[in-house]
């Protein structure tokens, strides 16, 4: 027999209880789908790679695992609040990365990676987890010049905050932050497009010209040689050589 919590005027025979979360399973469900259409409708694209750093495998000393390769893309959908470059942090001097915040679909995570193994290789939930990956495809697909979508690290991943992600008490979503992905050749992801180290040459040198006997750029030689440098203005060790830390040529 289930425990009556409360039995005062206007409670009766039925035990009856304002909230009670094993009877709002109707409400429960009709608010999940809710949330599913609602990030499926309004939602962007973007390309999910997943991090395959797995610490039964991994260097836990130096807390790395240089065979791990990022599986993806996969095509999801998330609703994106986005504060691209945050202006008021860098004017005083931050160095402030463009950050967001972004909802998945519990359930519409789970059905687009189930048909994978990734997580069942890495002996993991089906979820988002901080460091895995996303490129915002669909915001950047139409940017002018060679640019394309962002790269986001997720930083952080949650599914309870009471006061916004659970009406009735149930679980819907996942609310994930990220930052900005600074890219360091990690295996399975490219540097974002457009993203170029700055080169002495036609693009971002002296502009090309047949006028007269003007100029015309081409791949700057730089002909400076640091050890010459060091041996004429700092020490020259090939007279001061102590053999303490080896040759010296």
């Amino acid at each position: 027999m289930a425990t009556c919590y409360y039995s005062g005027a206007g409670n009766g025979t039925n035990c009856f209880e304002l909230y009670d979360k094993t009877r709002m399973e109707p409400d429960i469900t009709v608010i999940s789908n809710i949330v599913e259409e609602a990030i499926n409708t309004l939602g962007q694209k973007i390309d999910y790679y997943v991090n395959t750093y797995n610490p039964l495998s991994a260097d836990n000393i130096y807390g790395e695992q240089p065979t791990s390769i990022f599986y993806g893309p996969k095509q999801l959908k998330i609703y994106i609040e986005l504060n691209e470059n945050a202006l008021a942090l860098s004017k005083f001097g931050y160095n402030a990365d463009d950050d967001l915040t972004g909802y998945f679909s519990i359930s519409g995570y789970k059905t687009a990676f189930a048909a994978t193994s990734v997580y069942t290789d890495l002996s993991q939930d089906i979820e988002p987890k901080a460091g895995d990956v996303f490129q915002m495809t669909e915001y950047g697909n139409d940017r002018t010049g060679n640019r394309a979508g962002n790269y986001f690290r997720i930083t952080e991943r949650l599914d309870q905050d009471i006061a916004s992600l659970n009406p009735l008490g149930g679980h819907y979503m996942w609310r994930i932050k990220g930052k900005r992905l600074e890219y360091s050749f990690q295996p399975g992801l490219t540097g974002e497009k457009g993203n170029d180290q700055v080169y002495d040459s036609t693009f971002s040198g002296i502009v090309s010209s047949t006028i007269g006997n003007q100029l015309s750029s081409t791949g700057k030689v730089y002909t400076e040689n640091v050890d010459d440098a060091s041996k004429e203005y700092v020490l020259d060790q090939t007279v001061n050589n102590t053999d303490v830390y080896g040759g010296y040529s």
